[in-house]
């Protein structure tokens, strides 16, 4: 490493070598203490010791969404669960709405006000459909979090999109 010790400033091969060494780090320790990554790195006949360079990282299964739905949460953990500090889950899943969503927050003197702006699906574009979905989520949201908010559920593709919470939490 470079006379700093700073990543930033490492030469090519260098960070290579870091990434590996770190990466052998995580892959070590997701087989010894997550149930799923040692069974399926079991299956195909992939061992931590395996990860040589970081080409090696091919013979290693990643996590699917299936394997996420089936595993979730306790097969995961990669520490027991005795030591867990805090679980949180949540799913916000309602039939006819899209993942497409804004935050909108508003303050009325020391009052803070949420409003959850989210799109349809094509095939929920109904009105009565609409409303049914904003009362669902709104009743997903309070029982979840204990707060009550206003839900508008727009048509499909009337949300501006973007990358991360950056415009999807508005603070006025």
């Amino acid at each position: 490493m470079n006379t700093l010790g700073l990543p930033e400033l490492a030469g090519k091969d260098e960070l290579r070598a870091l990434q590996l060494e770190r990466l052998r780090w995580a892959v070590r320790h997701a087989y010894r203490n997550v149930g799923h990554y040692r069974r399926t790195f079991d299956a195909v006949g992939a061992h931590p010791d395996d990860l040589r360079t970081l080409e090696d990282l091919a013979r290693f299964p990643c996590l699917s969404k299936q394997d996420f739905r089936d595993n979730y949460p306790f097969d995961l953990f990669a520490v027991p669960r005795e030591k867990v500090v805090r679980l949180h889950a949540s799913s916000l899943r309602t039939a006819g709405l899209s993942p497409h969503y804004r935050l909108e927050m508003a303050r009325a003197g020391h009052l803070n006000a949420l409003k959850m702006h989210v799109e349809c699906d094509a095939q929920s574009a109904d009105d009565d459909s609409r409303q049914r979905a904003a009362r669902e989520l709104g009743h997903h949201v309070k029982s979840l979090i204990g707060i009550t908010i206003d839900i508008a559920v727009h048509l499909p593709g009337t949300l501006e999109r973007s990358v991360g919470k950056a415009k999807r939490v508005h603070d006025r």
